[in-house]
């Protein structure tokens, strides 16, 4: 199987939703499950930033850790946060952010894995 081929297949065929956004947080790819987990289609994904689905109480921290990762200070970054779905209600996440480097080093693109862990998140509350 070819290189691009194998990737997409991963990209289609994963468990968890996968974002990626150029350096600007403008998204420029979304899985299936990605797609599911936010209510919106990929046409609708591709005119979304990371703003548009990131709450105002964890806009910052977001915001924060973007910038040292598109700056180069940190390599990657783990968390659990809130998002945004497209009906405005929200839910719990687990996710691991990478960067995408061009050849000269340079952060390219930043690829999200999401896990959704609003059941987990529900049940430590009660």
């Amino acid at each position: 199987m070819k290189t691009k081929d194998f990737l997409s297949a991963i990209i289609k065929n994963s468990i968890v939703g996968i974002g990626v956004v150029d350096s600007n947080g403008k998204y420029t790819l979304v899985n299936s499950i990605w797609k599911t987990m936010f209510g919106y289609t990929t046409e609708e994904a591709y005119q979304l930033n990371l703003n548009n689905v990131t709450p105002f109480e964890d806009f910052e921290r977001s915001q924060f850790n973007f910038e040292k990762l598109i700056k180069g200070e940190i390599k990657n970054f783990h968390l659990e946060r809130e998002y945004i779905r497209k009906d405005g209600s929200t839910f719990w996440a687990a996710v691991s952010v990478s960067p995408i480097y061009e050849e000269d080093g340079s952060v390219e693109s930043v690829i999200a894995f999401i896990v959704n862990i609003d059941e987990q998140k529900m049940a430590e509350h009660k």
